[in-house]
């Protein structure tokens, strides 16, 4: 394994990370916007990251022998949730229909936290790699130029 690939690796886990957490702010700076129908309302959307696999030669070997040698990770979806908006009873509201409804998106504020404190976590983990290889490298050069 080059060691450059430590890096790259880990590159792609912040830019995943960073998707993440992107999704996790928009998502809650949009949890208390209404809307004046449930077709209109925000909509939450999720990140889903995938492994890349190495496609070099010592890569397609280890796939043939059933191992897959990862090369980082990619964003490989981002979605919008399903999940039907909250009604929410609000007579005065601008926005409530004949019922006094009001349309919020289906925001799940806990869900979110647990998401973002997940994207924290890895994305600190991931400079800590970086961080060590980097020290890492320098011992290395160190050993080396003592002669």
């Amino acid at each position: 394994m080059d060691y450059m690939s430590v890096f790259e690796i880990s590159a792609s886990g912040l830019l995943l990370e960073k998707a993440r957490m992107e999704a996790v702010a928009k998502n809650i700076a949009n949890e208390n916007v209404p809307a004046p129908s449930a077709d209109t309302v925000y909509r939450p959307v999720r990140v889903t990251g995938s492994a890349i696999t190495a496609a070099d030669f010592s890569g397609y070997l280890n796939h043939f022998s059933q191992e897959t040698l990862a090369a980082g990770v990619k964003v490989s979806a981002v979605d919008t949730a399903t999940e039907l908006p909250k009604k929410v009873y609000e007579p005065g509201h601008p926005y409530a229909n004949a019922e006094g409804m009001v349309y919020y998106p289906a925001v799940d504020h806990l869900a979110e936290m647990v998401t973002m404190m997940s994207a924290t976590r890895a994305y600190e983990a991931n400079i800590k790699v970086i961080n060590a290889s980097k020290s890492m490298l320098q011992h290395a050069l160190e050993i080396g130029s003592s002669k």
